[in-house]
């Protein structure tokens, strides 16, 4: 597998995970969210069979200023457990996703790394910084080698220019 390649497996994992991630925050959050509901439901459940002066099943308080009241819509606890055992699985595979992109991260480090050490012995350089000094000359002597023969191309599309004009003229 090449440096590039390497790279783009990273980069794609990556991404993989990330949006992994995405999903399962927005349905833990949901999760969390119908959590809520199922307890506010349960205290609203026994909110209803509150007596003043008789103790809270919960607290045991004989006073009962502030009884929860029954939401409107509650989740059965089946839809909850259902609901986070999505929530796990999506966990599950996201944390696999996440490894799987550590490692690659590792693999590509490593990669690099051999490239660097090969690129220096072929180079027959000792340390990193000739490496890159050497790579930097190298990558601008081929872009002034590229300029020069963008010149010459764009000056003989000039003279072919010329000699169709030229062509026209003569019978």
């Amino acid at each position: 597998v090449t440096l590039c390649e390497m790279i783009k497996k990273h980069e794609n994992a990556t991404k993989e995970y990330e949006t992994s991630y995405q999903i399962f925050e927005k349905k833990r959050q949901n999760y969390q969210q119908m959590e809520k509901a199922f307890f506010d439901g349960q205290a609203g459940v026994l909110a209803t069979h509150l007596v003043e002066d008789s103790p809270c099943p919960v607290c045991g308080s004989l006073s009962h200023p502030k009884p929860a009241i029954m939401p409107k819509s509650v989740p059965i606890k089946e839809e909850l457990d259902k609901e986070k055992k999505v929530v796990e699985e999506l966990e599950e595979s996201m944390q696999q996703k996440r490894q799987f992109a550590a490692t690659l991260k590792g693999q590509k480090s490593e990669k690099n790394d051999s490239v660097r050490t090969k690129a220096m012995q072929l180079l027959n350089l000792s340390d990193m910084e000739k490496l890159e000094v050497t790579l930097e000359e190298s990558i601008s002597e081929g872009v002034a080698k590229l300029r020069g023969i963008s010149e010459k191309v764009d000056h003989l599309q000039k003279e072919i220019q010329s000699l169709h004009k030229i062509n026209e003229f003569l019978p």
